[in-house]
Order: structure tokens, then C-alpha cells, then sequence
């Protein structure tokens, strides 16, 4: 955490910067004083500001570590994590890609892929709003996805009978 408190530091050198600046443009308020010499005091805190950022931007890498090695080591662990874990695209291509192997294995489906005009038609549930009772069956599945169900049920034992 070394480079932490060079960030700290740095920051508070900012910050008593800016305190200091504040405090030349009250000066220059002042009817006593030169404004041109208040401006041109300004102007050299500015530019011992930039100095000074400028020599801690080129060193601080040097000071503990490199900020390169730090990005490498962060994709790294990045690349790991999004191999182990699915994102929704990955999920759905390997759905598409069982399901497929099912259809050629003569198996039903287990799960059906609308087609872009159900797509259209289809309206996601409104999560506020309660389904009625008279919307579910039995068991709690809504009366359309009973009847899908049913139909893909259904489905294999028609080609059975119409293969006998």
C-alpha cells in the first residue's frame, strides 16, 4: 500500500495548492496590496503545481511497482474470471447447441426458442402487478406455459403413433 500514500501525498500537496491559490485571489482583493504581484505569485504556485505533478506522474511507476505489471495482472484475473463464469449470450449458445443435439438425437425439445414474431407479440410480466388466481393452474404455471407444456408433451406421442 506504499503507493497509496504517494497518491495521498500528492493529493494533499493539490490540495494545499489550491488553499494557497484561494487565498492569493482574497489577497488580491485587498486594496493595499499590487494585484500584478499577487497574480504573478499565482502564477509561479501554478506552475511549481504542474512541476511537481509533472515529476511525480514520470516517477511514481519506479516507487513500488508498475502500474503496467498491475493492468496485466488485473486482465489476468479478469480473463479467468469470465472463463468460469457464463454471461447471457454464452448461456443461450449453449442452450441453442444442446437442444440441437437433441433434434438430431430424435429427443423433443426442452426448451423452445420463439420465433421473432412471438418475440414481437411476447410481453414481459409486469412484476408490480400480481397474476390473478384465474391465471395459473393447478400448480402454480400460468395457463399458456400449461399448455405449451402439454403440447410439447404431446408432440412425441404423435410421431410415435404415426411411426408404428
Amino acid at each position: 500500500m506504499q503507493k497509496a500514500h504517494l497518491y495521498e501525498a500528492i493529493f494533499l500537496f493539490n490540495h494545499g495548492m489550491d488553499e494557497a491559490v484561494r487565498g492569493l485571489e482574497r489577497l488580491k482583493r485587498a486594496p493595499d496590496l499590487d494585484a500584478a504581484t499577487v497574480d504573478r505569485t499565482r502564477v509561479l504556485f501554478e506552475a511549481e503545481r504542474a512541476d511537481m505533478n509533472t515529476h511525480f506522474c514520470n516517477n511514481v511507476e519506479g516507487a513500488e511497482g508498475s502500474d503496467a505489471s498491475d493492468a496485466s495482472n488485473f486482465d489476468k484475473r479478469v480473463r479467468e474470471f469470465e472463463k468460469e463464469n457464463l454471461d447471457a449470450v454464452k448461456v443461450y449458445e449453449d442452450v441453442q447447441f444442446v437442444e440441437e443435439r437433441r433434434r438430431k438425437a430424435g429427443q423433443p425439445p426442452v426448451v423452445r426458442f420463439l420465433t421473432p414474431a412471438e418475440q414481437k407479440r411476447w410481453k414481459r410480466p409486469d412484476s408490480s402487478k400480481s397474476e390473478g388466481a384465474g391465471d395459473k393452474g393447478g400448480n402454480g404455471v400460468s395457463q399458456s406455459a400449461a399448455k405449451d407444456n402439454k403440447e410439447r408433451k404431446s408432440g412425441p406421442q404423435k410421431r410415435r403413433a404415426s411411426a408404428s
